[in-house]
C-alpha cells in the first residue's frame, strides 16, 4: 500500500528509544488510499447540485450519462424554474408609492400582511389584529426575534418600507431617487414615501430621513437619521451603500445565483455586520404609541 511519506529507516537503537519513551513516536503515516476515502466522504456529503443555478444544471445535465443522477438534476430544474416563477408572481410592485396618513393602515400595514402569492390570504393572524384602537406595537417585535421567528418559519407577508421625508431636507431628496432604484430591482418589497409630519403629527425633522420596515402589519424596524449610519454621510449616500446598509435588516431575498447566471450577484451577498447591526437596530418599534392619537382631544383621530 502506498503512502504519501518518505521511505523512513530507523536504527534498533532508535526503535528501543522509543519503546521505553526515551524518544518521541514517529509521525503517522498518512496512506494515499485514506486521504481518497477521507475526500470522497467529503464530496459526498456535500451536495454540488444544491448552489447550482439553472443553466449550470442544464450544463452538467449535457455531461451526464448516469440515468439515475440524470433524474435527481431533473428535480433541481424543476426546484429552479418553479423557484423563477414564484419570484415572479412576488414581483408586483416596481415603484415607490405616496402614502398619506388617511391611507396608512390601507397601504402599510395591511399591504406588510399580504402574500402577493396569494391575494386571498385569510389566515388566522389576520383576525387578530389591533386596528379598532391603531396601536401598532404587537408582539414587541425586535431585530433579533423578528428574525429568529423568520428563519423558523416560511414567509407569508410583504417587506413594506416607508420614508418619511420632507422637501426642504436635501438627503431626503437624494434618498427618494435612490428607492426609485431599488424598487425597479427588488419588486417584491412595497416601498412608500411620505411627508413626515403629515404622516406622524409633530414628528421631528432633525430625525430625517427615516426609514420604517413593516411586515406582517408590525414595524420591525425604525432607522433615525440614516445619514448617521452611511460611512462618509450625503457626500456618500448612493444606491450601493444605502442597499448594502438595507441589506443588514434582511428584507432582501435570497436566490441561487440569481437563478439563471452566476456572473451578476445581486445585494445580498454582502458581508455580515453583526456589530453595525446591533448598533443601528432599534429594540423598541417607533410605533409602539398610536401615531394617529391626537393629544388635544385626548382620543384617536381615525
Amino acid at each position: 500500500m502506498s503512502t504519501t511519506n518518505p521511505t523512513r529507516e530507523t536504527t534498533e537503537w532508535d526503535d528501543l528509544q522509543r519503546k521505553f519513551g526515551n524518544l518521541p513516536p514517529l509521525p503517522k503515516e498518512i496512506k494515499e488510499e485514506e486521504i481518497y476515502l477521507e475526500n470522497l466522504e467529503k464530496l459526498e456529503e456535500e451536495n454540488i447540485l444544491d448552489k447550482k443555478n439553472l443553466n449550470e444544471l442544464n450544463d452538467i445535465e449535457e455531461k451526464c450519462i448516469d440515468d439515475e443522477y440524470l433524474k435527481i438534476i431533473e428535480k433541481y430544474k424543476n426546484d429552479r424554474i418553479n423557484e423563477i416563477n414564484r419570484m415572479k408572481a412576488e414581483d408586483i410592485y416596481g415603484e415607490v408609492f405616496e402614502i398619506s396618513k388617511e391611507n396608512f393602515l390601507t397601504d402599510i400595514n395591511e399591504a406588510s400582511k399580504k402574500n402577493p402569492l396569494n391575494n386571498n390570504n385569510n389566515d388566522d393572524d389576520d383576525n387578530n389584529n389591533d386596528d379598532n384602537n391603531n396601536n401598532y406595537n404587537s408582539d414587541n417585535y425586535n431585530s433579533d426575534n423578528y428574525n429568529n421567528k423568520q428563519s423558523k418559519r416560511k414567509p407569508k407577508g410583504t417587506h413594506v418600507l416607508l420614508h418619511l421625508y420632507s422637501e426642504n431636507v436635501i438627503s431626503c431628496k437624494v434618498l427618494n431617487n435612490i428607492l426609485k432604484e431599488l424598487a425597479q430591482k427588488h419588486k417584491y418589497i412595497k416601498f412608500t414615501k411620505g411627508i413626515y409630519n403629515r404622516i406622524i403629527e409633530n414628528y421631528p425633522e432633525n430625525k430625517l430621513p427615516t426609514i420604517l420596515i413593516y411586515y406582517n402589519g408590525t414595524c420591525i424596524h425604525q432607522i433615525c437619521n440614516v445619514l448617521d449610519h452611511i460611512k462618509g454621510g450625503l457626500n456618500n449616500l448612493n444606491m450601493p451603500t444605502f442597499e448594502k446598509f438595507i441589506n443588514k435588516y434582511h428584507i432582501f431575498r435570497t436566490c441561487h445565483n440569481n437563478m439563471y447566471n452566476s456572473k451578476d450577484n445581486n445585494s445580498d451577498n454582502y458581508d455580515d455586520e453583526d456589530e453595525l447591526n446591533k448598533k443601528y437596530t432599534n429594540t423598541k418599534p417607533y410605533t409602539s404609541f398610536n401615531m394617529f392619537y391626537n393629544k388635544n382631544k385626548g382620543k384617536s383621530t381615525l
